[in-house]
């Protein structure tokens, strides 16, 4: 995504998690959240939307405060719009995107 959040496999990573995960973040200092519909973190395992905040993530784009309001948190997350889970290992797989779900964030 060109708003910041790097995600890779570790070269000496496993095989099962270079062959079927995206990896975790790339900087230590990267924040990432997983969360439902109503922006309450999900167990580990289950499926949500990607939030994200950095070092060289995006905090906002150039006057566009509407687009803002929808794109942040109010805490500062980069809301990706990426559906992910997060393995027993904490790479991260992706399922979909919410722009693919018709009722978008319900069903997370």
């Amino acid at each position: 995504m060109a708003e910041g959040l790097l995600i890779l496999t570790r070269p000496d990573g496993p095989d099962e998690s270079v062959l079927t995960t995206r990896g975790r973040p790339l900087s230590p200092d990267d924040e990432i959240r997983i969360v439902d519909g109503d922006g309450e973190d999900v167990p580990a395992g289950e499926p949500g939307e990607l939030l994200a905040r950095g070092p060289y993530t995006v905090r906002g784009y150039y006057r566009a405060p509407d687009h803002n309001a929808r794109a942040f948190t109010a805490d500062g997350y980069f809301r990706t719009g990426d559906v992910v889970r997060r393995t027993p290992d904490g790479d991260l797989v992706v399922t979909g995107r919410l722009a693919e779900r018709p009722a978008g964030r319900e069903g997370l």
